[in-house]
């Protein structure tokens, strides 16, 4: 039995565990994300060390971006743009003396539920994740869509809304929680500078709250319809932070057949929530390791 040091990195939060091969959970932590590539190499290479009582073997981690996981690389970082370009496993490995491997945080989450979670027996089906940014990790014939380029489901890049100015919006910039948050910053002419949280706006029951929500479920709908219209799956997993919030997926289904009409009742699904909830990042990153050892 080996154990394996898992992260899973998003824009605002680093989850961080210790997992043997076979799966289990031996510690668990989570740290806010640095601003810089050097805090974030600093911030992995703490916790590597802090856990040598479990004598890792290695390093696997789920991350947001274009991921070029064969060859270590980071294309693009998507929320964490300071990964841009970035030989990201050979430079973390001079940091931490393990063996480090990386993955793109969608996918990893669609190897979890395939692995235990609410995927299994499937061949085809999508977990749409929800967070800094949007992601849909895409299992096709039982085989992750890697795509041609490493950028598989990117569908946070979709373009879905013209603005005033005559350019499109992204969907990374209408649907993520990211986007919620300034979406309700706006309504309540709150400064820009305001800490505001996923949960305080869930929370939050005035009219003009719940407006806000409302649009944001619809956008989310969109999403998860276009999943659908593009793939054909089986099911449909709801992945990220947000997915914790017990309201997310009634409301999702609640407003689909205004956002699709009738072409809803041609392409329904099931759609669900991923069993792992916040720790699928990081039990996709084991899924990871272990399908290349």
């Amino acid at each position: 039995m080996k154990n394996i040091v898992v992260f899973d990195i998003g824009g605002t939060a680093v989850k961080a565990g210790v997992m043997s091969s076979d799966g289990m959970f031996l510690n668990k932590d989570e740290m806010h994300t640095p601003a810089t590539k050097e805090g974030l190499f600093a911030c992995l290479s703490e916790y590597v060390v802090g856990q040598q009582a479990f004598a890792p073997v290695a390093v696997s981690i789920s991350m947001p971006g274009f991921i070029n996981s064969k060859a270590g690389y980071v294309i693009r970082g998507g929320a964490l743009v300071y990964l841009d370009e970035c030989e990201f496993v050979s430079e973390l490995e001079t940091v931490i003396g393990l063996p480090v491997m990386i993955e793109n945080d969608a996918r990893c989450v669609a190897l979890a539920e395939q692995l235990n979670g609410h995927a299994q027996g499937l061949d085809n089906y999508v977990c749409v994740t929800i967070g800094t940014g949007i992601g849909v990790g895409i299992i096709i014939n039982n085989e992750p869509f890697i795509g041609s380029h490493f950028r598989g489901g990117e569908f946070g890049m979709s373009l879905v809304e013209r603005t005033e100015s005559g350019r499109y919006k992204m969907m990374h910039n209408t649907a993520s929680t990211a986007e919620l948050v300034s979406m309700y910053k706006r309504a309540m002419n709150l400064p820009r500078e305001a800490q505001v949280n996923g949960k305080e706006i869930f929370a939050d029951e005035s009219e003009t709250a719940l407006a806000v929500l409302e649009r944001w479920y619809e956008r989310i709908a969109v999403v998860v319809f276009n999943a659908i219209a593009a793939y054909d799956p089986q099911k449909v997993l709801i992945g990220g932070g947000v997915s914790g919030n017990p309201r997310l997926l009634d409301n999702i289904l609640r407003v689909m057949p205004r956002v699709a009409t009738e072409k809803w009742v041609d392409l329904q699904v099931p759609v669900e929530y991923c069993m792992h909830r916040n720790d699928a990042g990081m039990i996709g990153a084991l899924c990871h390791y272990n399908r290349e050892h």
